[in-house]
Protein backbone atom coordinates (compact mmCIF):
# COMPACT_ATOMS: atom_id res chain seq x y z
CA UNK A 1 0.00 0.00 0.00
CA UNK A 2 1.57 3.16 -1.14
CA UNK A 3 0.33 6.26 0.47
CA UNK A 4 3.51 8.33 -0.73
CA UNK A 5 6.25 10.22 0.93
CA UNK A 6 5.31 12.74 3.46
CA UNK A 7 5.88 16.28 2.57
CA UNK A 8 6.32 19.61 3.44
CA UNK A 9 9.25 21.64 3.48
CA UNK A 10 11.37 19.55 6.25
CA UNK A 11 9.55 16.42 5.38
CA UNK A 12 7.99 16.23 8.55
CA UNK A 13 4.80 15.57 9.93
CA UNK A 14 1.86 17.59 11.65
CA UNK A 15 1.34 17.21 15.08
CA UNK A 16 -2.19 18.10 15.94
CA UNK A 17 -3.83 18.64 19.69
CA UNK A 18 -7.28 18.47 20.44
CA UNK A 19 -7.57 19.95 23.76
CA UNK A 20 -10.35 20.89 26.20
CA UNK A 21 -10.58 21.97 30.07
CA UNK A 22 -8.41 23.87 32.17
CA UNK A 23 -6.01 21.19 33.22
CA UNK A 24 -5.55 19.52 29.57
CA UNK A 25 -4.71 22.92 28.53
CA UNK A 26 -1.75 23.07 31.16
CA UNK A 27 -0.39 19.32 29.92
CA UNK A 28 -1.17 20.76 26.07
CA UNK A 29 1.35 23.78 26.96
CA UNK A 30 4.07 21.63 28.98
CA UNK A 31 3.38 19.15 25.70
CA UNK A 32 4.53 21.89 23.10
CA UNK A 33 7.29 23.23 25.02
CA UNK A 34 8.51 19.86 24.91
CA UNK A 35 8.30 19.82 20.89
CA UNK A 36 9.43 23.18 20.91
CA UNK A 37 12.73 22.57 22.63
CA UNK A 38 13.54 20.23 19.22
CA UNK A 39 12.06 23.39 17.16
CA UNK A 40 9.67 21.11 15.72
CA UNK A 41 8.03 23.14 12.76
CA UNK A 42 4.68 22.19 12.60
CA UNK A 43 2.03 22.04 15.11
CA UNK A 44 -1.50 22.93 15.27
CA UNK A 45 -4.34 22.75 18.61
CA UNK A 46 -8.03 22.68 18.76
CA UNK A 47 -9.72 23.80 21.76
CA UNK A 48 -13.60 24.32 22.65
CA UNK A 49 -13.76 27.77 23.93
CA UNK A 50 -12.46 31.16 22.95
CA UNK A 51 -10.78 31.53 26.63
CA UNK A 52 -9.03 28.06 25.84
CA UNK A 53 -7.74 29.73 22.81
CA UNK A 54 -6.69 32.76 23.89
CA UNK A 55 -4.89 31.06 26.68
CA UNK A 56 -2.63 28.98 24.20
CA UNK A 57 -2.09 32.26 21.52
CA UNK A 58 -0.72 33.71 24.75
CA UNK A 59 1.45 31.37 24.98
CA UNK A 60 2.41 30.16 21.23
CA UNK A 61 1.37 33.13 19.32
CA UNK A 62 3.24 31.19 16.17
CA UNK A 63 1.27 27.67 16.97
CA UNK A 64 -2.28 27.34 14.98
CA UNK A 65 -5.18 27.31 17.27
CA UNK A 66 -9.08 27.42 16.56
CA UNK A 67 -11.80 26.92 18.09
CA UNK A 68 -14.40 24.31 17.40
CA UNK A 69 -17.78 23.59 19.29
CA UNK A 70 -18.35 20.23 19.98
CA UNK A 71 -21.20 18.04 20.44
CA UNK A 72 -20.86 14.74 21.56
CA UNK A 73 -24.69 13.78 22.08
CA UNK A 74 -24.62 11.79 24.96
CA UNK A 75 -21.22 9.77 24.18
CA UNK A 76 -18.59 9.58 26.82
CA UNK A 77 -16.45 12.31 27.48
CA UNK A 78 -13.37 10.48 26.33
CA UNK A 79 -14.61 10.27 22.64
CA UNK A 80 -14.17 14.43 22.72
CA UNK A 81 -11.17 13.61 20.26
CA UNK A 82 -12.46 12.07 17.04
CA UNK A 83 -15.81 14.68 17.43
CA UNK A 84 -13.02 17.22 17.63
CA UNK A 85 -10.73 16.77 14.50
CA UNK A 86 -13.79 15.73 12.99
CA UNK A 87 -15.60 19.38 13.58
CA UNK A 88 -12.06 21.12 12.83
CA UNK A 89 -11.50 19.01 9.67
CA UNK A 90 -15.17 20.30 8.44
CA UNK A 91 -14.53 24.03 9.69
CA UNK A 92 -10.88 24.48 8.86
CA UNK A 93 -9.14 22.02 7.47
CA UNK A 94 -5.47 21.49 8.73
CA UNK A 95 -3.26 24.98 7.96
CA UNK A 96 -0.08 22.49 7.05
CA UNK A 97 -2.61 20.66 4.23
CA UNK A 98 0.48 18.48 2.56
CA UNK A 99 2.08 16.95 5.85
CA UNK A 100 0.77 13.93 7.44
CA UNK A 101 -0.74 14.23 10.74
CA UNK A 102 0.47 12.45 14.48
CA UNK A 103 -2.20 13.06 16.61
CA UNK A 104 -1.32 13.99 20.00
CA UNK A 105 -2.66 13.76 23.76
CA UNK A 106 -1.93 16.85 25.86
CA UNK A 107 -0.56 14.36 28.42
CA UNK A 108 2.40 13.31 26.60
CA UNK A 109 5.81 14.72 26.84
CA UNK A 110 8.61 14.22 23.91
CA UNK A 111 11.81 13.47 25.72
CA UNK A 112 13.61 13.23 22.27
CA UNK A 113 13.75 14.73 19.00
CA UNK A 114 10.44 13.03 17.24
CA UNK A 115 11.97 13.44 13.71
CA UNK A 116 14.40 9.99 13.72
CA UNK A 117 11.21 8.20 14.99
CA UNK A 118 8.81 9.97 12.37
CA UNK A 119 11.64 9.71 9.29
CA UNK A 120 11.71 6.23 10.32
CA UNK A 121 8.04 4.81 10.31
CA UNK A 122 7.39 7.65 7.31
CA UNK A 123 4.71 5.26 4.99
CA UNK A 124 3.74 3.84 8.00
CA UNK A 125 0.42 3.70 10.21
CA UNK A 126 2.94 3.74 13.13
CA UNK A 127 1.45 3.78 16.84
CA UNK A 128 2.68 4.77 20.33
CA UNK A 129 0.88 2.06 21.99
CA UNK A 130 -0.54 -1.37 20.62
CA UNK A 131 -1.82 -4.07 22.91
CA UNK A 132 -1.99 -7.51 21.55
CA UNK A 133 -5.43 -9.51 21.38
CA UNK A 134 -6.21 -13.42 21.19
CA UNK A 135 -8.09 -13.83 18.16
CA UNK A 136 -10.40 -16.51 20.34
CA UNK A 137 -11.57 -13.80 22.38
CA UNK A 138 -13.58 -12.87 19.62
CA UNK A 139 -15.48 -16.40 20.64
CA UNK A 140 -16.01 -15.53 23.93
CA UNK A 141 -19.97 -15.32 24.80
CA UNK A 142 -21.01 -11.63 25.82
CA UNK A 143 -22.35 -12.75 28.85
CA UNK A 144 -19.15 -13.86 29.86
CA UNK A 145 -16.96 -11.38 29.07
CA UNK A 146 -15.34 -9.35 31.88
CA UNK A 147 -17.31 -5.68 32.55
CA UNK A 148 -13.71 -4.46 32.36
CA UNK A 149 -12.92 -5.46 29.13
CA UNK A 150 -14.83 -2.67 27.52
CA UNK A 151 -12.59 -2.90 24.25
CA UNK A 152 -14.42 -6.63 23.84
CA UNK A 153 -17.50 -5.49 24.69
CA UNK A 154 -17.47 -2.33 22.66
CA UNK A 155 -16.49 -4.32 19.61
CA UNK A 156 -19.39 -6.87 20.26
CA UNK A 157 -21.77 -4.42 20.42
CA UNK A 158 -20.71 -3.08 17.03
CA UNK A 159 -20.74 -6.68 15.81
CA UNK A 160 -24.29 -7.18 16.73
CA UNK A 161 -25.21 -4.02 15.11
CA UNK A 162 -23.43 -3.86 12.18
CA UNK A 163 -21.67 -7.38 11.46
CA UNK A 164 -18.28 -7.81 11.10
CA UNK A 165 -15.94 -9.19 8.14
CA UNK A 166 -12.53 -8.53 9.64
CA UNK A 167 -11.81 -8.53 13.55
CA UNK A 168 -8.64 -6.62 14.83
CA UNK A 169 -5.86 -8.62 16.73
CA UNK A 170 -5.08 -5.69 18.80
CA UNK A 171 -5.74 -2.40 20.52
CA UNK A 172 -4.59 0.86 19.45
CA UNK A 173 -4.41 3.91 21.61
CA UNK A 174 -5.65 6.89 20.24
CA UNK A 175 -3.23 9.04 22.03
CA UNK A 176 -0.48 9.32 19.96
CA UNK A 177 -0.42 8.17 16.20
CA UNK A 178 0.67 8.78 13.04
CA UNK A 179 -1.18 8.70 9.63
CA UNK A 180 -0.22 9.45 5.88
CA UNK A 181 -2.07 12.94 4.86
CA UNK A 182 -4.34 11.27 2.37
CA UNK A 183 -5.42 8.48 4.75
CA UNK A 184 -6.27 10.10 7.57
CA UNK A 185 -9.59 12.03 6.67
CA UNK A 186 -11.00 8.59 5.18
CA UNK A 187 -10.26 6.51 8.68
CA UNK A 188 -11.34 9.61 11.20
CA UNK A 189 -14.57 9.40 9.10
CA UNK A 190 -14.99 5.73 9.04
CA UNK A 191 -14.24 5.57 12.52
CA UNK A 192 -17.01 8.34 13.39
CA UNK A 193 -19.42 6.71 11.54
CA UNK A 194 -18.59 3.42 13.68
CA UNK A 195 -19.10 5.73 16.72
CA UNK A 196 -22.39 7.24 15.70
CA UNK A 197 -23.62 3.62 14.46
CA UNK A 198 -23.99 2.79 18.71
CA UNK A 199 -25.74 4.56 21.47
CA UNK A 200 -23.59 6.16 23.87
CA UNK A 201 -24.03 3.79 26.47
CA UNK A 202 -22.74 1.04 24.14
CA UNK A 203 -20.20 2.80 23.21
CA UNK A 204 -17.55 2.13 25.95
CA UNK A 205 -14.01 2.53 24.21
CA UNK A 206 -13.44 4.74 20.52
CA UNK A 207 -10.61 3.20 20.39
CA UNK A 208 -11.93 -0.35 20.43
CA UNK A 209 -13.72 1.01 16.90
CA UNK A 210 -10.71 2.74 15.46
CA UNK A 211 -8.82 -0.53 15.89
CA UNK A 212 -11.62 -2.15 14.09
CA UNK A 213 -11.76 0.57 11.25
CA UNK A 214 -7.95 0.05 10.69
CA UNK A 215 -8.58 -3.92 10.45
CA UNK A 216 -11.66 -2.67 7.87
CA UNK A 217 -9.12 -0.33 5.93
CA UNK A 218 -6.11 -3.02 5.58
CA UNK A 219 -4.29 -0.30 7.81
CA UNK A 220 -1.25 -2.20 9.83
CA UNK A 221 -0.33 -0.28 12.84
CA UNK A 222 3.06 -0.48 13.02
CA UNK A 223 5.67 -0.30 15.96
CA UNK A 224 8.96 -1.14 17.61
CA UNK A 225 8.46 -4.92 18.47
CA UNK A 226 9.83 -4.02 22.13
CA UNK A 227 7.03 -1.45 22.26
CA UNK A 228 4.19 -3.86 21.77
CA UNK A 229 2.03 -5.10 24.79
CA UNK A 230 1.77 -8.51 25.44
CA UNK A 231 2.99 -9.44 21.75
CA UNK A 232 2.49 -12.79 20.64
CA UNK A 233 -0.69 -13.04 22.23
CA UNK A 234 -2.44 -12.66 18.48
CA UNK A 235 -0.42 -15.40 17.56
CA UNK A 236 -2.17 -18.02 20.46
CA UNK A 237 -4.10 -20.95 19.53
CA UNK A 238 -7.80 -21.06 18.63
CA UNK A 239 -10.56 -18.15 17.42
CA UNK A 240 -13.00 -18.88 14.93
CA UNK A 241 -12.95 -15.05 13.15
CA UNK A 242 -10.79 -13.81 10.68
CA UNK A 243 -8.21 -11.23 11.75
CA UNK A 244 -6.45 -8.65 10.91
CA UNK A 245 -2.68 -8.00 12.24
CA UNK A 246 -0.28 -5.31 13.15
CA UNK A 247 3.73 -4.90 12.42
CA UNK A 248 5.76 -5.45 15.09
CA UNK A 249 9.62 -4.35 13.84
CA UNK A 250 12.86 -6.11 14.84
CA UNK A 251 15.41 -4.63 12.90
CA UNK A 252 15.80 -1.48 14.15
CA UNK A 253 18.92 0.14 14.33
CA UNK A 254 20.62 0.16 17.33
CA UNK A 255 21.01 3.75 17.92
CA UNK A 256 17.39 4.67 17.04
CA UNK A 257 14.91 5.64 19.69
CA UNK A 258 11.32 3.80 20.06
CA UNK A 259 8.48 5.33 20.26
CA UNK A 260 7.96 4.80 24.23
CA UNK A 261 11.77 6.08 24.47
CA UNK A 262 10.95 9.76 22.43
CA UNK A 263 7.63 9.97 24.37
CA UNK A 264 5.65 9.18 27.12
CA UNK A 265 2.35 9.28 27.51
CA UNK A 266 1.26 9.83 30.98
CA UNK A 267 -1.96 7.82 31.33
CA UNK A 268 -4.83 9.06 33.97
CA UNK A 269 -2.24 6.93 37.31
CA UNK A 270 0.49 8.47 36.27
CA UNK A 271 -0.40 12.80 35.67
CA UNK A 272 1.64 13.34 38.95
CA UNK A 273 4.96 11.90 37.35
CA UNK A 274 3.92 14.59 34.04
CA UNK A 275 3.70 17.86 36.24
CA UNK A 276 7.03 16.94 38.40
CA UNK A 277 8.32 15.66 34.90
CA UNK A 278 7.43 19.06 33.25
CA UNK A 279 8.89 20.57 36.06
CA UNK A 280 11.99 18.93 36.05
CA UNK A 281 12.00 19.47 32.35
CA UNK A 282 12.28 23.05 32.68
CA UNK A 283 8.71 23.12 30.90
CA UNK A 284 6.74 25.19 33.75
CA UNK A 285 8.60 28.19 34.15
CA UNK A 286 5.68 30.01 34.20
CA UNK A 287 4.39 27.34 37.19
CA UNK A 288 1.33 26.05 36.19
CA UNK A 289 1.44 23.28 38.19
CA UNK A 290 0.19 25.28 40.89
CA UNK A 291 -2.79 25.72 39.25
CA UNK A 292 -3.41 21.83 39.01
CA UNK A 293 -2.24 21.41 42.90
CA UNK A 294 -5.34 24.18 43.33
CA UNK A 295 -7.39 22.02 41.28
CA UNK A 296 -6.57 18.66 43.31
CA UNK A 297 -6.80 19.89 46.35
CA UNK A 298 -10.65 21.85 45.66
CA UNK A 299 -11.64 18.61 43.97
CA UNK A 300 -10.44 16.58 47.72
CA UNK A 301 -12.12 19.27 49.28
CA UNK A 302 -15.46 18.65 47.76
CA UNK A 303 -15.27 15.13 48.11
CA UNK A 304 -15.15 14.91 51.31
CA UNK A 305 -17.84 17.41 51.62
CA UNK A 306 -19.68 14.62 49.66
CA UNK A 307 -19.59 12.13 52.23
CA UNK A 308 -22.12 11.74 55.10
CA UNK A 309 -21.71 14.74 57.60
CA UNK A 310 -20.62 12.16 60.69
CA UNK A 311 -17.50 11.32 58.63
CA UNK A 312 -17.37 15.02 57.09
CA UNK A 313 -16.98 15.62 60.71
CA UNK A 314 -14.81 13.58 61.87
CA UNK A 315 -12.60 14.35 58.69
CA UNK A 316 -12.44 18.37 60.01
CA UNK A 317 -11.34 17.40 63.27
CA UNK A 318 -14.96 18.05 64.82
Amino acid sequence: MDHGAVTGDDGLPLIVLSVTGEEHLIYAVWCIRSLQAFNYPAIEVTVETDAERRMIASRFPDVPCSTVTVRRDGYPAFSYKPFALTAYLDRYGFQHADRDIVVCDADVLWKRDPRSLFRRFNDKPWVHKITAVRPADYDIAPEQVSPDYISLRTIQNYERRNGMSVYPSYVINAGLFMLPRDTFPNMLERWMSKIHSLPGNEMLMSEALMAVTYAEMDLVPTADACDIKHLSREKEPGGSKPTASFAAVTDRPADAPTGYQTATHYFSDQRAQLVRDAAAMGFDGDRLRKVIARRRRNGLFLRAKALPMRIWAKAAGR
